[in-house]
């Protein structure tokens, strides 16, 4: 990771520099937006929907290249918002602010899914 895309949300103006990452780079990473419990519910449901999708891969063909997942792109809804874990990332007041900021405001946030890649993968 850049370190000129890492925010911490105890910094005064972090919502400016991380909105000017999503402008300039397209992501941004919020130290410390997600409460301890938060992130242990999102692991669990990480690990579960990629157990699930694993099950139904068993040649590890991936569905972005070998050993390659995106959560999304195996969902029906083509996101993962649908479960408690994903949607609860929308509430969190950090994200609010730096997307209020770069979007002024006048945005509506859809999606939500993640990528991840079996170890020994090239």
């Amino acid at each position: 990771a850049s370190e000129g895309s890492v925010f911490d949300i105890g910094e005064a103006g972090f919502a400016d520099k991380a909105a000017a990452s999503l402008h300039g780079v397209g992501w941004a990473v919020l130290r410390g937006a997600l409460a301890p419990d938060h992130v242990e519910a999102l692991g669990r449901a990480a690990a579960a929907a990629s157990e699930e999708l694993l099950q139904l891969d068993p040649s590890r063909m991936g569905n972005r290249g070998p050993r390659r997942y995106s959560f999304g792109g195996a969902s029906r809804t083509h996101h993962m918002v649908h479960l408690e874990a994903w949607a609860q990332l929308l509430d969190l007041p950090a994200i609010q602010d730096v997307l209020d900021t770069a979007f002024n405001g006048s945005y509506v946030s859809i999606g939500g899914g993640g990528d991840f890649v079996l170890g020994e993968t090239d």
